[in-house]
């Protein structure tokens, strides 16, 4: 409430007149805060979602846009109490015990007798009040604050014009910068993910009328570390995501989809397998059709083999074809453990058949099928993957 009255207080006196202010609940335990058109142009303004559980709750934010003016949001908690500890270096540490009792440190979380607090993308926490360049002492002020954001030191996210701003920063992408975000081809993105002693891989592809999601890799904390970061980045809001489709339900490829869909439940459902969709009936569901339109420009093939309800996704605009795991080759490369795995062959053999009449020019799979790779470009490199 004091940020937003604040920023009330900057619109007027700037003389933006559209400073208004609403909560809705868009599910049972979802709350999305938007701002009135206005104020959100003037101030950059993201869309805010709070998902409250029964012990935590969680904050996003998705469109948050460019301004060229210093600016810091911060989280305020009233009381900061006696107690409180920072988890700094490995250590819990009382902040009256660090030199001079500095207002501002890079934490791991914060904890009291009342709450513990995660920072993921936030490590900035200041215990005496928000100063953000103003190194003092201990001072008076009785509130906890984290730094969620700010364009003067450009540590969470880019100094941008024009763009949206880059949130993609999480503990997990620092320790390995391989698993980060990748256009790799037109309006296609790749978002690897590690599974096990491999990875998998969650696609999104942009349209002119809507995003779609290929895939939600393994666990709820993949959503999270990877998938979220990388729909910010990408600036896809819950409203702009059409459609997730399942390349099949194996835990790999469909285990993250009961967390996305607490941050997207408009979007509609699209899997081949009738037991998924039945554990989903709370949300909207199709069956895969082949060859159906999607988004215009994409189309979904159905190629059993692996499992009964594989499916592809192929962009039409640059003959792409994801497959997921559709197509086997002759195991994953880097690891002992998964050798080619086709268990219905009659049902496979026909479905390559009918794959050899699209117009496939490049094909991009979610592993490292050997001897070729993820990805390979041409007609007559398409079809050896075949």
């Amino acid at each position: 409430t004091a940020w937003f009255d604040d920023i009330r207080v900057m619109a007027e006196n700037n003389t933006v007149s559209d400073n208004s202010f609403k909560e809705t609940v868009i599910e049972n335990d979802v709350f999305r805060m938007t701002f009135g058109e206005e104020i959100r142009t003037f101030a950059g303004l993201p869309e805010i979602y709070l998902l409250e559980r029964e012990d935590f709750t969680e904050l996003r934010w998705f469109g948050k846009g460019p301004n060229r003016l210093p600016e810091a949001f911060w989280l305020k908690l009233p009381q900061c109490t006696e107690d409180m500890e920072l988890y700094k270096l490995g250590t819990w540490i009382r902040p009256d015990t660090c030199i001079d009792a500095r207002n501002l440190h890079a934490v791991w979380a914060v904890r009291s007798k009342e709450y513990e607090i995660e920072t993921w993308d936030a490590p900035l926490a200041a215990p005496y009040g928000r100063n953000l360049l103003q190194w003092k002492n201990k001072t008076d002020a009785q509130a906890l604050y984290f730094n969620l954001y700010n364009n003067v030191w450009n540590t969470n996210f880019p100094i941008s014009v024009g763009r949206t701003a880059d949130s993609q920063r999480n503990n997990q992408n620092r320790r390995n910068p391989m698993y980060t975000v990748t256009e790799i081809r037109p309006d296609i993105f790749r978002i690897p993910i590690p599974f096990e002693n491999i990875y998998t891989a969650v696609f999104l592809i942009r349209t002119d009328t809507g995003y779609l999601m290929f895939d939600t890799a393994t666990y709820d904390s993949d959503i999270d570390q990877y998938v979220l970061p990388a729909m910010e980045q990408l600036g896809v809001t819950p409203d702009t995501m059409q459609y997730v489709v399942l390349s099949h339900s194996h835990r790999d490829h469909a285990g993250g989809l009961s967390r996305l869909m607490q941050f997207c439940p408009k979007t509609c459902i699209l899997s081949h397998s009738a037991p998924l969709r039945e554990s989903f009936s709370q949300y909207k569901t199709e069956d895969i059709e082949e060859n159906k339109p999607i988004l215009q420009d994409l189309r979904l093939i159905l190629i059993p083999g692996h499992a009964p309800d594989c499916a592809a996704v192929l962009d039409t605009r640059s003959s792409t074809l994801l497959t997921g795991d559709c197509l086997q080759v002759y195991g994953i490369y880097g690891s002992g453990s998964w050798g080619t795995n086709i268990t219905m062959q009659s049902a496979h053999r026909q479905a390559l058949q009918k794959l050899r009449a699209y117009p496939v020019e490049t094909l991009i799979a979610s592993h490292d099928y050997h001897p070729y790779g993820n990805i390979v470009e041409g007609k007559a490199a398409v079809e050896q993957y075949y």
